[in-house]
């Protein structure tokens, strides 16, 4: 990202495409420096976005740098079209003469993408319209926020093609709960926007046109936030998910203690 931003500026790999735009934060905020909400937009239309190989390591690569620039105060995850992703692209192994390696070497950079989106500090939307099937249902999912279209359906369908959904199995459970997971993922139930906000699952439901420009107004709230007392919130919120509640408060106080100062 180059100094001296304008409104907007797009950059595109050839399966990724980013977007930075700057952000106003008024006066008062000139101490905080300039913020930056990047937009992630998924391009491989013609594969309804599904993910491959190419695709998963530019997204790790683009949100690893997102995380490292401190412009940046937010991520707007989405797809290009009407689809937001249609899971893992198996048509990449049909060719390889060692499929099953090509797999699980690829099921391991999945896993990796889908650890960091919660592990990183700066916080991140979907903007999910249309599919969010199987490895992009947990894409979507591991979001810390989703707007969606009227249009989503999200779901698991591996089951059906006698595939164990085992790598999105943990992230599954993580945000649905274990009997809703289990139901969709051994029976690739699916959910639609009205289910998906009865669950509160997500944050908002807009015309398949609107998810992005809904999505980048939530990200312009965290953008005009202290970024420091946001990225601490974002990893206590974390951490604290997966301790007993006693040891939750503690590290509540930890923070407390480590990060409280006096308003001027």
């Amino acid at each position: 990202m180059r100094d001296g931003l304008g409104e907007a500026l797009a950059q595109k790999s050839g399966v990724l495409l980013v977007e930075d735009r700057v952000v106003s934060l008024g006066s008062g905020c000139g101490e905080r420096g300039p913020a930056v909400v990047r937009t992630l937009t998924l391009h491989r239309p013609g594969r309804r976005n599904a993910l491959d190989t190419a695709l998963i390591t530019e997204l790790i690569r683009a949100l690893e740098a997102a995380e490292r620039d401190t412009r940046v105060r937010a991520v707007v995850l989405a797809g290009e079209g009407r689809v937001f992703c249609a899971g893992g692209d198996v048509k990449e192994f049909a060719d390889a003469p060692d499929p099953r390696d090509r797999m699980v070497g690829r099921a391991r950079l999945l896993t990796r993408l889908l650890t960091l989106l919660p592990a990183m500090t700066t916080p991140i939307v979907a903007a999910v319209v249309g599919a969010a099937i199987g490895a992009g249902a947990a894409l979507a999912l591991a979001a810390d926020v989703i707007v969606a279209g009227d249009d989503v359906v999200v779901g698991y369908p591996e089951i059906k093609d006698s595939v164990v959904p085992a790598g999105v199995m943990p992230s599954a459970i993580r945000a649905l709960g274990q009997k809703l997971a289990f139901e969709m993922l051994t029976q690739a139930r699916q959910l639609d926007a009205s289910e998906l906000s009865a669950l509160r699952l997500v944050s908002r439901v807009v015309a398949p046109g609107e998810a992005i420009p809904a999505a980048v107004e939530t990200a312009e709230v965290w953008a005009r936030l202290d970024p420091a007392a946001l990225m601490e919130a974002k990893r206590l919120f974390y951490r604290v998910s997966e301790l007993p509640i006693e040891a939750g408060f503690r590290a509540g106080l930890d923070v407390t203690a480590a990060t409280w100062r006096p308003r001027r």
